[in-house]
Parts: structure tokens; sequence; C-alpha cells
């Protein structure tokens, strides 16, 4: 089985936090704009800026939620390589004794 399936917990769980981190920046992207107003010097482009952000919000919503899943995803896949990684070591563990299987003589 290992050698059709791997996965690098700490990779797994630093891209699931990457992801969360693009969620939460997209979320407070409105605030964001807010603070280009001035800075734009021109009022259509201040338009522009807020024709775009309303008119993409049904793209961002699904984007969102999609990052939110697959951030959800890559960190149960971190924990739950991590906790299979252990039970399987747990139970290789030669410092416990090992059962004794009784052996059959000749017949």
């Amino acid at each position: 089985m290992a050698e059709r399936f791997s996965c690098d917990p700490q990779a797994a769980g630093q891209l699931s936090g990457e992801l969360t981190q693009i969620h939460n920046d997209m979320a407070s992207m409105g605030r964001s704009l807010d603070g280009y107003d001035r800075a734009t010097g021109s009022a259509k482009v201040q338009d522009a800026l807020h024709d775009f952000f309303a008119d993409s919000s049904d793209s961002r919503k699904n984007m969102s939620e999609l990052l939110d899943r697959a951030a959800g995803l890559l960190r149960g896949l971190a924990e739950g390589t991590t906790s299979a990684d252990k039970s399987l070591a747990d139970a290789l563990d030669t410092q416990q004794p090992q059962p004794v299987v009784p052996t059959r003589g000749p017949r």
C-alpha cells in the first residue's frame, strides 16, 4: 500500500494554512478597496473598482467556499496521515513485547 500512497503531512498542513490565508484575504477585500477611493485620483477609476467588486461577488463567494473546502480537506489529510503514521509506528514498536505465536510440531 505504501507504494501507492504517500503524503507529506507538513506540506499538506502548510498548504492548508496558505489557502486559509487566501480565503481570509479575499473576505477582507471589500474593506481594502475602500481605502483606495482617494488614491485613484479619478472618480471613473473609483467607480470601476467598485463595479468590478460588486460584479464579481458571486465568483468570490464560490471561490471562497472552494478555498475553505480545500483547506479543510488538506488539514484533514495532514492530520489523518500523521495519525495513521503514528498508529503504524506504535504497532511496529520493537520495545513492546511481541505476542507469542504457538508453532505446530510435525504430524
